[in-house]
């Protein structure tokens, strides 16, 4: 029997202040104190102690961060997302997928209780106990059935399919929260990054069910983030429409972004594949891990090149370059050709984010259906406000361009090169 005295519970922060970021606060030690209460057992090892408790201290300061009131929500949406991000890298590396799922399916309850002002159902200490006992007792998930048919469609059906699967599994709000999400999701949106991953794979392998499943979770997780990023920078307007937090109420909004992020990883945690989820764990990280070095500069009117794109690098290249990679994993190429996948993808995610920041700048509200200059007005400076901006914007991009369709033409010849270089080609020219 584990003997919860100061002295275990002072060697056990030192063990969690060593790997966890920050220092822990007097209620997470008092969360600590009461998990391991909370255990019986004979022999307490060590590693399986730190693989629960480190992923319940994530999902608490989560979860403390998303609970702000709601004049000071907005400042604290990254930092919630911050930390749902290193509970979800640490779980892909750490944890069976059979033990996420349970996870994920016991935060969405608590998201889904936020969207309707009720009090979540779990505390932190439950979702350590959740996480015991999958490790300790290996709980298995009833078994799924095999899904063996090959994806054979063409891009306007699996798109419409990807939004069909959203619509049957993303609307579980309320009749009105349902009927926004609703429009948000059929409005449209360029969804570039599908039909990238579409182009780009060899559709010999992949069975029909995980290429919905990639495609929700890719459609699942920029909807996610745009609805946090709206609440972040106050938009009124995403895709011709209210935003969710001007329907609402930004605290509301906010768990409906989280409860859409948690619906696609369930979705995704369906494919048996170690290496898809660890892709996404470090996708979403790195995303969050950009809008957190852009705040570090907000106000900062002197804008370094470097500096400026590497955030666009984590904000935006790194997506097109992990799904233009997942593409290229799961066609079953080889290690050289992957490095062709991953630098296409990455070359084309910083043309695209470029010539994004300068049709943000010279373009109007109407016509992009969403609030133009909305970074500037925050105090976040594009490359675009500096002295001939717009020209080197448009110069770095084309730049991109040319390196990513050096890197499209060394891909097999069996999938659409025609197709990705007109498409790629095509979002350089674009005007909104």
């Amino acid at each position: 029997m584990l003997q919860v005295d100061d002295q275990t519970n002072n060697k056990v922060y030192q063990l969690l202040s060593e790997v966890v970021p920050g220092a822990l606060t007097m209620d997470e030690k008092a969360m600590i104190h009461m998990c391991l209460q909370s255990i019986s057992f004979d022999d307490c090892d060590k590693d399986t102690l730190l693989h629960c408790l480190i992923p319940t201290i994530y999902i608490k300061r989560s979860q403390d961060n998303h609970q702000q009131p709601l004049q000071s929500l907005a400042s604290s949406v990254l930092q919630g997302d911050y930390y749902s991000s290193l509970f979800y890298r640490y779980m892909t590396q750490n944890h069976s997928l059979g033990t996420l799922k349970i996870l994920l399916s016991a935060l969405q309850v608590s998201y889904l209780a936020n969207t309707s002002n009720q009090q979540a159902p779990l505390s932190a200490c439950d979702y350590f106990n959740l996480l015991w006992q999958q490790t300790i007792l290996h709980y298995p998930l009833p078994p799924k059935a095999s899904h063996m048919q090959l994806f054979d469609e063409t891009l306007d059906t699996y798109k419409q399919q990807v939004q069909s699967a959203m619509l049957s599994q993303c609307l579980i709000f309320n009749d009105e929260q349902n009927k926004a999400l609703r429009s948000l999701i059929t409005a449209g949106g360029k969804q570039i990054r599908l039909t990238l991953f579409y182009h780009a794979l060899s559709k010999r392998q992949l069975k029909h069910s995980e290429a919905i499943a990639i495609g929700v979770a890719i459609e699942g997780i920029h909807l996610a983030s745009l609805i946090h990023d709206d609440i972040i920078d106050g938009a009124n307007i995403r895709r011709h429409q209210q935003t969710l937090h001007e329907r609402f109420n930004p605290f509301i909004a906010l768990h409906m972004g989280n409860a859409v992020f948690t619906q696609s990883l369930l979705i995704l945690a369906d494919i048996e594949d170690r290496e898809v989820h660890r892709v996404f764990g470090r996708l979403f990280y790195q995303m969050v891990s950009g809008e957190v070095k852009q705040q570090a500069n907000q106000r900062n009117t002197d804008v370094l090149l470097y500096r400026y794109l590497k955030v666009i690098r984590d904000k935006t290249a790194l997506f097109v370059e992990s799904i233009m990679y997942l593409a290229g994993y799961l066609s079953g190429y080889d290690t050289y050709t992957l490095m062709h996948y991953r630098r296409s993808g990455y070359n084309i995610g910083m043309a695209y984010q470029l010539k994004d920041d300068v049709i943000d700048y010279q373009s109007t509200e109407e016509a992009l259906g969403k609030p133009v200059l909305s970074d500037q007005k925050n105090g976040y400076y594009t490359l675009v406000r500096a002295n001939d901006g717009v020209n080197q914007s448009n110069r770095l991009a084309h730049r991109y361009i040319e390196r990513a369709l050096n890197h499209l033409r060394k891909l097999p010849s069996e999938i659409n090169q025609r197709e990705l270089f007109f498409y790629t080609t095509t979002l350089y020219k674009r005007t909104r």
